[in-house]
């Protein structure tokens, strides 16, 4: 989850409406608030500890106009590189088999490699990303069922 979402925010938002979600927010989730409370269970006490750490870092991200424009660069990047455009579609036969790790490989043009593991078959993952540039490729395959006898 990115700040927004763990804010529960809009990413367009004013600042001061994202300034008052956090703090409202920090105050709700606040230890000190849930020993108040006379919450005994360590589950709640955790749970709300990971949710205060959680909205804690999230403000970080974005705690200034400077920093929230830096973030937002940074998650824009990010989705390119999650989104980017298919630079290839290699048949699954046409890549090399490591029995060792399990997965299927191919080398990228930038020296890189793709890798698909039988996990990221089976899951029905066929777009993956070279480990070292940008470009990302198609694994053409076709998934055969168990067959009940």
């Amino acid at each position: 989850m990115n700040s927004y979402e763990i804010l529960d925010i809009d990413q367009n938002a004013d600042f001061d409406i994202i300034k008052k979600t956090y703090q409202k927010l920090i105050l709700k989730y606040h230890p000190d608030k849930l020993q108040q409370s006379g919450v005994t269970s360590q589950e709640i006490i955790e749970k709300n500890k990971k949710k205060f750490q959680e909205i804690q870092k999230a403000w970080n991200n974005i705690s200034t106009p400077e920093k929230k424009l830096q973030y937002d660069k940074e998650l824009l990047a990010q989705s390119f590189k999650q989104d980017g455009v298919i630079n290839e579609e290699i048949d699954l036969d046409d890549m090399e088999f490591d029995e060792e790790e399990e997965t299927y490989f191919s080398e990228c043009r930038c020296g890189g490699i793709y890798k698909i593991t039988i996990d990221d078959l089976e899951n029905n993952v066929n777009v993956i990303s070279c480990d070292i540039c940008s470009l990302k490729i198609k694994v053409l395959y076709e998934v055969i069922e168990d067959e009940e006898e």
